[in-house]
């Protein structure tokens, strides 16, 4: 596999939602440690595992590629270079002022984590710094989807607390393909202040939505 190359997990197995099996070759799946993750769920039918009722009724043999997410192969390099990314805020946690905000939160700051490092170490970092902010709490950076109730209405889940993907892939790359490199170097630049980087993570549950959710 090359970078930049597509693809998707097609898991083989029985299926028996009695025994909470539930294989479907038909249902492709992203890859849980996929450093990037490309398109959007375009059909919430096409991602049922099931026809009719969830427990009783047969396995969906609709293809789901095409209407799915995919996972992409990425060639990433090592840390971000020409900031220490060793550097972590050292001020007691009684004493923390955070500054809690999405990647497009951070005041002043323009919708991509590329801009921050890039055009905000010399003016944006450094007014957090005067504002005497020690740690940036960064609202859920993973990649996620569409709640179906928020799809049929034709809205958008803004907050992110619904997790597709469980690593750190900003979708407020300036760039394509850039996610994690534009990310780690935003953590660093915060690092070298001295400002320390909180990311919250949903571990809890996914966008999946239990057994009778997208697969």
């Amino acid at each position: 596999m090359l970078p930049g190359q597509q693809y998707g997990y097609r898991v083989h197995g029985p299926y028996d939602p009695a025994r909470g099996l539930r294989h479907n070759p038909a249902k492709l799946l992203v890859d849980p440690y996929a450093k990037r993750i490309t398109g959007t769920l375009t059909s919430l039918e096409a991602t049922l595992g099931y026809v009719g009722n969830a427990m009783t009724g047969p396995a969906s043999t609709v293809d789901s590629l095409g209407s799915v997410p995919l996972s992409v192969v990425t060639s990433l390099g090592g840390p971000a270079t020409g900031v220490r990314p060793d550097v972590r805020s050292r001020s007691p946690r009684s004493t923390s002022c955070t500054c809690a905000a999405s990647p497009s939160g951070i005041p002043t700051c323009p919708s991509t984590c590329g801009h921050l490092p890039r055009a905000g170490s010399s003016v944006r970092v450094e007014h957090l710094v005067r504002l005497g902010v020690t740690a940036v709490e960064l609202m859920p950076v993973h990649t996620f989807v569409d709640e179906p109730s928020l799809i049929t209405a034709d809205r958008h889940n803004y907050w992110g607390y619904s997790p597709l993907g469980s690593l750190p892939l900003c979708r407020y790359a300036s760039e394509p393909g850039r996610e994690v490199e534009e990310f780690r170097t935003m953590v660093a630049s915060l690092h070298a202040a001295g400002i320390e980087v909180i990311v919250d993570v949903v571990f809890n549950h996914t966008c999946e939505s239990g057994f009778e959710g997208r697969h």
